[in-house]
């Protein structure tokens, strides 16, 4: 009995369509809507006080993805912003504190990859 149980589990994975199961290039044009950062539900990352002391400033950009829910689940750095104290604090910042809208095919939410996003990081004077 726990066999048949599953072997129907399997199956029914198995049977989910490829967009549910694996995320898919942002860009790809079945994407209809790409994800959307949502600053309502998001605390803008801290300035590391140290980057402030040493003068530091610049652009992270990075590559995410995000699950259907707007979750992110990796996180690249495509691009530093000339100081390792920034990229890691962005990067932990989007793993754990960034909200997105998820990217949709249609009215369907979706998983996808490769979105990207950056981070500038200004002193105001």
């Amino acid at each position: 009995m726990r066999y048949a149980a599953y072997a129907l589990i399997v199956g029914l994975l198995v049977a989910l369509p490829a967009s549910a199961q694996t995320p898919i290039d942002y860009r790809d044009p079945s994407v209809t809507t790409a994800p959307k950062f949502d600053p309502r539900k998001s605390t803008p990352p801290e300035y590391p006080s140290a980057s402030m002391r040493a003068g530091e400033t610049g652009t992270t950009k990075l590559r995410i993805c995000l699950t259907k829910d707007g979750k992110v689940t990796d996180v690249t750095l495509t691009e530093s912003s000339g100081s390792q104290r920034l990229d890691e604090v962005t990067i932990a910042w989007v793993k754990k504190g960034a909200r997105f809208a998820p990217a949709k095919a249609g009215e369907t939410a979706i998983a996808v990859c490769g979105f990207p996003w950056q981070q500038v990081w200004r002193l105001q004077q």
